[in-house]
């Protein structure tokens, strides 16, 4: 449930969703620069 959650605040942010089920981030930079608060990547 908590990876559902992380995919679902992405995808609204970011109003996209990257190819496949998780990485490709190269090609969505909204998914590639958002970070958690300890700087590591937010999205899958």
């Amino acid at each position: 449930m908590r990876c559902m959650k992380y995919c679902m605040m992405c995808c609204d942010k970011c109003r996209c969703v990257p190819f496949g089920t998780s990485g490709h981030l190269d090609e969505w930079p909204c998914y590639r620069y958002w970070k958690s608060p300890n700087g590591r990547p937010k999205c899958p």
